[in-house]
C-alpha cells in the first residue's frame, strides 16, 4: 500500500536553482539504474503511472505553496478590506500624535497589495478550503494572522516587529565569479572569466518534501535521495553545489480541506505537472520552462532534450476529482525511451 511520508531535507550551501520534484525524479531514475538496473527504473515509472509513487517539490518547513486563485474572488472583498485597513492605520497612528490622510493610506495600501501578490507559501496551520493570498491579506489586516504565516512575510504598518522571522526559510540569490584553469600551467586561462548564478540556503534551513511510496520501496528511495544529496543536484555539482542531506522521515497525512461530505472541487498540485489528455475542469497555474539533458548520451547524439513547458507547483484544478497528470514522452529527438515526470500530486484546497 502506498503511503504519504514527510521527509526532511537539509540544504548545504548553494544550488544552481531550488530543487524541483520533476528533476529529482530524473535523478532518482539515474541512481536506481546504477544500483538496480533498468528493472528498478521501470518499476518506479510503473508505480508513478498507477498513482502509487508521487514526489513533491521541497518546501520551506511547515509551509505549502499558496494555491493560485481566481482574482475576481478578491475583487468582491477589496473595498471592505481597504476601509478596514484605513481605520486600523488611523488608530495606530493616533497614538503617535498624527493621522494619515486618505491619500497616504491609499499609497500604503497599494504597497501592501504589491507585497501580497508576491506571497509564495502559506503556513500549513492556516490551510483551509478556498485558501488564497486574499485570505492571508485579510488575516493580516484583521490581526488573526502573524507576519510569519506567509513567505515572504506580509508586514503591516502597525506591526511592532515586522518580518515574522521566516527569512531563514527563503533562499538568497547569489552570484560568484569563476574562471577556467589551464591544467598545464596551473593558472587562469585568458578570456574565460564568467559568472555563476544560484541560490544560497542559510545553514539552519529545513525543507519539507512529501513522498507517496509503497512500504517495500521507501528505503531504496531514501538511499537514492541521500546519494543525490552527496553527489550534488543539477549544475556545478563538481564544484560543491547542490548538496543536501536527508533527515528524519515519518508517515503523514496531507492537509485536507474537504468539507464534511468528503467531496472537494478544488485541488492543488505539490509538484510541476501537466494534466492528462481529456481531463475536464478549470485550471489556474503559473508556468515554468525546462531544458533537460540526457544522463549518458551516446556518441553522435545530442545530449539536450526538447524544451518543455510545465505547470508549476501551486497550480489549482477545479473539478470533481484532480487530474492524474502524465509522463511526457517524445522529449528527445532520438531517445524514444526518454520521458519526463509530470504527474499531479494533489492536495485538497
Amino acid at each position: 500500500m502506498a503511503k504519504d511520508r514527510l521527509v526532511k531535507i537539509h540544504p548545504r550551501g548553494v544550488f544552481a536553482s531550488p530543487p524541483r520534484a520533476d528533476i529529482l525524479f530524473g535523478h532518482l531514475c539515474v541512481r536506481l539504474a546504477m544500483t538496480g538496473g533498468a528493472a528498478a527504473v521501470e518499476k518506479l515509472i510503473g508505480l508513478a503511472g498507477e498513482g502509487k509513487f508521487r514526489l513533491s517539490d521541497p518546501f520551506p518547513e511547515g509551509f505549502l505553496p499558496v494555491p493560485l486563485d481566481d482574482p475576481g474572488r478578491f475583487a468582491e472583498r477589496r473595498a471592505a478590506l481597504l476601509e478596514t485597513f484605513r481605520k486600523k492605520l488611523d488608530a495606530s497612528a493616533a497614538g503617535c500624535g498624527r493621522r494619515p490622510g486618505k491619500l497616504e493610506a491609499d499609497i500604503e495600501w497599494a504597497g501592501i497589495l504589491k507585497k501580497a501578490r508576491k506571497i509564495a507559501f502559506v503556513s500549513k496551520k492556516r490551510w483551509k478550503a478556498g485558501i488564497s493570498r486574499a485570505d492571508a491579506l485579510e488575516g493580516r489586516v484583521a490581526g488573526s494572522w502573524a507576519p510569519g504565516d506567509t513567505i515572504p512575510p506580509l508586514p503591516m504598518p502597525w506591526d511592532s516587529r515586522p518580518g515574522g522571522g521566516t527569512a531563514a526559510a527563503m533562499p538568497v540569490r547569489t552570484a560568484s565569479l569563476h574562471t577556467a584553469v589551464n591544467r598545464l600551467t596551473g593558472g587562469a586561462m585568458e578570456g574565460t572569466l564568467h559568472e555563476r548564478q544560484g541560490v544560497f540556503y542559510p545553514p539552519e534551513t529545513v525543507l519539507d518534501m512529501y513522498i507517496r511510496c509503497p512500504d517495500d520501496m521507501i528505503r531504496d528511495i531514501l538511499i537514492a535521495l541521500a546519494g543525490i544529496g552527496a553527489d550534488g543536484y543539477l549544475r556545478y555539482a563538481s564544484s560543491g553545489w547542490g548538496r543536501f542531506t536527508v533527515g528524519e522521515q515519518a508517515e503523514t497525512r496531507l492537509p485536507d480541506a474537504r468539507p464534511e461530505d468528503g467531496r472537494s472541487v478544488r485541488w492543488m498540485s505539490l509538484c510541476p505537472c501537466a494534466p492528462e489528455d481529456g481531463w475536464q475542469g478549470t485550471a489556474r497555474y503559473g508556468l515554468l520552462s525546462h531544458y533537460g539533458r540526457l544522463w549518458m548520451p551516446t556518441g553522435g547524439e545530442s545530449p539536450f532534450k526538447r524544451p518543455l513547458i510545465l505547470m508549476a507547483a501551486g497550480a489549482t484544478f477545479e473539478s470533481d476529482g484532480p487530474p492524474k497528470g502524465r509522463l511526457l514522452r517524445n522529449v528527445h529527438e532520438s531517445r524514444k525511451e526518454a520521458v519526463h515526470y509530470a504527474f499531479v500530486y494533489p492536495v485538497s484546497c
